[in-house]
């Protein structure tokens, strides 16, 4: 009888950190794999630019409306881009699929998972644009008596008074300086100014009081996040987050801000809110506030048909104010440095409105001035606030065009695009 001596195999610990991390990549890019295709079996193959990396494809750091503009020419009004391991981002610059991209907009094409993350840092969960569906509605419906045209109608006034307050301030630097070359003024600071004041009494009833020299918490986080230059560490976080959106929580200058710009709109909201319920409860039997404060109120009593809880409501105020700030300030921004640039454009615009005695109701503003339309439209078409609509689809999709496309792998061009985007990323880029 032979009697083999026993052998202990300690496990313990043995299985590291990193193997479990690498199985659960390999796990994880087999089934992104399998998914990958699958959908390019059923998707119409577009034309586009080659990919430059097989990891990161074209990452959007190098990506630029003028280089949009250019792959538009070579490869039509509807290609694809090389995305994040081998999937790919689909551009539309056609008029009529981006008529039926917007018009599917929060139902088949809703935020992104790095979008949807982002504006939740920023906003908190469960607002306008992370929500869709029915939840989209809900909210929306809320906040729709606010931007009426009767509504916005009876806002001119506080955008008149803004500007100027605006004209008064520069009027007595220019008399103050001097100087031989005059003063210098910082537009971009008093476009800040202009938007803030005004989005906070048109849409909170409440004044900033910025163009009369008080500071902003909310303003003077925005200005740090502009004067903070992004290391090239995070610009490779940044394109390595459209798989995993939790990298943004890593420790930066960038993530302080957002935090503080969070907390900073969060006690901004809270106070609004509980400054207009005092008032309201004061109000006189039949008053309703349609502002946009008051809309969330509303929306906030339990009875109300659209019921909002109280994060909700916060939510919203925080989107809205975020929204109306920033996009507001660079418009009118880049709008009077064109404006500087073009002296005949200037001049052709001074001209139309000096034809109007006193303040231009809105009847002449939506009617009667077909240049300063003209000149509102080409601003925001060369310097547009968000120059492009981002997606993912969560339904297959049929996207139709307006004019015929060539395919790579069809010899007679095709009306419409067949995509099985469950995966993918379709974006949407403005039209050239």
């Amino acid at each position: 009888m032979i009697t083999l001596p026993t052998m202990t195999v300690k496990i313990g610990t043995s299985f590291r950190v990193l193997d479990v991390v690498a199985v659960f990549i390999f796990t994880w890019s087999l089934i992104h794999l399998a998914h990958l295709v699958r959908r390019r079996a059923r998707t119409t193959p577009l034309k586009g630019p080659p990919s430059n990396s097989l990891i990161f494809g074209f990452p959007e750091i190098l990506m630029s409306a003028d280089v949009y503009e250019s792959w538009a020419a070579q490869y039509g009004p509807v290609f694809q881009v090389p995305s994040l391991l081998g999937t790919s981002r689909i551009l539309l610059c056609d008029p009529k699929a981006i008529a039926h991209f917007y018009a599917r907009d929060t139902t088949t094409y809703i935020l992104t998972p790095l979008a949807n993350f982002m504006t939740c840092m920023l906003v908190g969960k469960r607002n306008l644009l992370t929500s869709h569906g029915d939840g989209y509605k809900r909210l929306r419906k809320s906040v729709t008596p606010a931007f009426t045209v009767a509504a916005i109608r009876t806002l001119l006034p506080i955008f008149y008074d803004s500007v100027y307050k605006t004209k008064v301030a520069w009027d007595n630097i220019l008399e103050n300086s001097h100087g031989p070359d005059g003063a210098i003024i910082d537009v971009q600071e008093w476009m800040n100014r202009i938007s803030l004041d005004t989005i906070g009494i048109a849409g909170f009833s409440h004044d900033f009081a910025s163009l009369d020299g008080k500071k902003s918490t909310v303003a003077t986080v925005f200005e740090e996040i502009g004067n903070t230059k992004p290391s090239p560490a995070f610009a490779y976080i940044l394109v390595l987050a459209h798989l995993f959106p939790a990298l943004l929580r890593l420790p930066s200058p960038r993530t302080r801000l957002t935090e503080m710009l969070n907390d900073s709109m969060g006690t901004i909201s809270k106070e609004l809110l509980e400054k207009t319920r005092k008032e309201n409860e004061g109000a006189l039997e039949g008053e309703h506030d349609d502002s946009i404060i008051g809309l969330l109120i509303k929306a906030g009593n339990r009875d109300s048909e659209v019921h909002m809880s109280e994060d909700e409501v916060l939510a919203q105020m925080k989107l809205l104010l975020l929204a109306g700030y920033e996009t507001t300030s660079i418009a009118s921004t880049w709008a009077l440095f064109e404006l500087c640039k073009d002296q005949e454009a200037q001049t052709k615009l001074r001209e139309e409105l000096s034809q109007i005695h006193g303040d231009p109701t809105w009847d002449q503003l939506s009617s009667g001035l077909p240049y300063l339309d003209a000149v509102v439209h080409e601003i925001l078409r060369l310097h547009p606030p968000i120059p492009e609509t981002t997606r993912m689809a969560i339904e297959d999709d049929v996207v139709p065009l307006s004019n015929p496309v060539f395919t790579p792998s069809s010899p007679h061009p095709v009306t419409n695009l067949s995509f099985l985007v469950a995966r993918s990323s379709p974006s949407l880029s403005p039209p050239y």
